[in-house]
This record gives structure tokens, C-alpha cells and sequence, in this order.
């Protein structure tokens, strides 16, 4: 008898420790203010939060072209012709548009005239035609030019001349009025010149502003031309991560759109930032603090090995360097 009163005993002890448990986690649930939290089990996205992301650094990017260009007439007028639409391909040497050239013609044939004429008297005066003094007796007139010097003269000391204006000259003002004339010559050639715009090397019409019968004025850009057979990325790091790139790294350069990933190498990283965005922290009750903090990116240009077919100027990519 005793010995099964032994063994009621203890096992009623144990039931009462099994009970005494179930009570004490039934309190580490409770609300009141003497009960203590249950230690919670690590989570897996706690852990993923813990894991440093070791020797890779990475950042969002877009697709960009190695050569844009912004072209304009360099002679204003009313636009006669456009040859492109935005989205066009054109080759180099191509004609993309025109702007009349009526006064700009007429300005470069008054040029050449008047410069094949300074020329012609450049010519007399260096050979000594039409001497205003012909005489011996001449040389102690006062007539301008006639005491200028004996015989032929160097440039600037020579014998007078009478020019096809009528004037008396030089050398050396017959010389400065051809250069005068010469230079405004050129400047008539370039004035036709700029009321034609061509493509300086093959690529894609981007952006068109302008329309035919529509005035522009010089230097204003109407046509976009971006080479798309050149293309970089462009990618802003955070500060802290530009800190452990440099020129010469490899990356990899994932793009969105393509799900295709391309090696790839940094040709810069900039030296001074080009954007800051400031991200506001999370307050005790769940708000927002007033105080903010300010992540400042600098631009990383990266090579392609390759350029993945159907790639365009602008696509989203990610890009991947491992630092270590």
C-alpha cells in the first residue's frame, strides 16, 4: 500500500509540473503588466536582414548612348525642308534639313566680287600700274602717296598706286584690304553652309523641334541625333559603395527588360555627386521623425562587353560589381 502511494505521489507531481508550465506560457501571452515577453524565434527574413552583402555593391541604371549631339542651323531663316522624323535611322553625311538660302547667296556672290577685286588691286599696286606720280617732277608734289618712297618699294614703303576704286594706296593697304575682303568671303561661305544641317556620324533621330515654314534662329537645336551603336550604362551609387569602386572593375550589367545579363567594366566613377535623396525614419508610434537623412549618389559609367540584341537608349538595367 504504501509503495502505491509512492507512485500516485510522484506521478501527480509531474502532472502538477506539466500544469505549472501550461499556466506560466499561458501568462507569457497575457496583457497584464507583470507578464514578460516570450523570446521569439529567429525568422528567416530577420536573418536575411543580418547577412551582409559581402563583396557586392549594386545599383540601378539606364541604358545611354556614348555620343548625343544637338544640332542646329548656324544661319537663322524659315525652314524649307526636313528630311527626318524622330525615330528615323540616318547615315553619316546625310541632309536633315534646310533653311532658306536666298539672302545668304546673295551676301556670298557680293563677297566674291568684291574679293576678286581686292585682289586685282593688290596686284596693280605690287607691279606698279597706274603710278600717280609718272614723272621725276612728280615726286615733289604733294599729291598723296607720290613721296612714299623711290622705285619699288617693300610692303607697307612701296611706290603709290591708284586702285580700281580710285583711291591712292600702298602695299601694305592694298594688302589689308585684300585680307579684309578675303576673310569676308569666308564668312559668306559659311553663312550658305549653315542653312543645311547634316549628320555628323549614323545613328538615330531622338528628337525633332522645328517644322517647315517655321523661322529659327542660329544655334537653336531642332534635331537630336543619338549613335546607338555605342552604348554605356549610367548608374548612380550611394556614397558609402562609391567608395570601393574605381576605373578598371568588372560589372555585371543585368538588363530588366531582356532578362539577360552582360559583362561589363567601369570606364569612370564621378568625382563629385549628381543626385541626394533624403529618406525620413520611422518614429516610436509608428509615424514618421521630422528629421531626415540625405543618401548622396555619384554617376558610374560602365563599358558593355556586347550589346544585346533589341537594346534601347533608356532601358532599366541593374548593375552588379564585386569589390573584394
Amino acid at each position: 500500500m504504501k509503495l502505491t502511494r509512492k507512485k500516485t505521489a510522484v506521478a501527480g507531481g509531474v502532472l502538477s509540473l506539466v500544469l505549472a508550465g501550461t499556466g506560466l506560457a499561458g501568462c507569457s501571452g497575457g496583457d497584464g503588466p507583470d507578464s514578460a515577453p516570450a523570446a521569439a524565434a529567429p525568422s528567416a527574413s530577420a536573418t536575411a536582414v543580418q547577412v551582409s552583402t559581402g563583396d557586392t555593391v549594386s545599383a540601378s541604371g539606364t541604358v545611354q548612348s556614348s555620343r548625343v549631339r544637338e544640332l542646329a542651323f548656324t544661319t537663322g531663316g524659315v525652314i524649307t525642308k526636313l528630311n527626318v522624323k524622330a525615330g528615323d535611322k540616318v547615315a553619316k553625311g546625310d541632309l536633315l534639313g534646310t533653311v532658306d538660302s536666298t539672302v545668304a547667296r546673295e551676301n556670298l556672290s557680293a563677297a566674291y566680287t568684291a574679293y576678286v577685286a581686292a585682289q586685282d588691286d593688290y596686284e596693280d599696286v605690287k607691279s606698279g600700274k597706274n603710278l600717280t606720280a609718272s614723272s621725276e617732277d612728280d615726286k615733289d608734289s604733294d599729291a598723296p602717296g607720290a613721296n612714299n618712297g623711290q622705285g619699288q618699294g617693300t610692303q607697307g614703303s612701296g611706290n603709290g598706286s591708284q586702285g580700281r576704286t580710285g583711291a591712292v594706296q600702298t602695299t601694305a593697304e592694298a594688302y589689308a584690304a585684300l585680307v579684309k575682303a578675303k576673310n569676308a568671303y569666308t564668312k559668306a561661305q559659311r553663312e550658305v553652309a549653315g542653312t543645311k544641317v547634316h549628320a555628323p556620324f549614323a545613328g538615330t533621330i531622338t528628337a525633332l523641334s522645328g517644322t517647315v515654314d517655321a523661322e529659327v534662329q542660329p544655334g537653336t537645336t531642332v534635331f537630336t541625333l543619338t549613335d546607338g551603336a555605342h552604348l554605356r550604362i549610367s548608374a548612380e551609387f550611394s556614397e558609402a559603395d562609391t567608395s570601393r569602386l574605381k576605373k578598371g572593375q568588372k560589372a555585371t550589367v543585368v538588363f530588366d527588360s531582356l532578362d539577360e545579363e552582360v559583362g561589363g567594366k567601369i570606364i569612370s566613377v564621378s568625382p563629385v555627386p549628381v543626385s541626394s535623396s533624403a529618406t525620413a525614419a520611422a518614429g516610436p508610434g509608428g509615424g514618421f521623425q521630422a528629421s531626415s537623412t540625405s543618401v548622396v549618389r555619384y554617376q558610374v559609367l560602365v563599358s558593355l562587353n556586347r550589346t544585346p540584341a533589341e537594346t534601347r537608349v533608356g532601358a532599366p538595367v541593374t548593375v552588379e560589381v564585386k569589390t573584394g
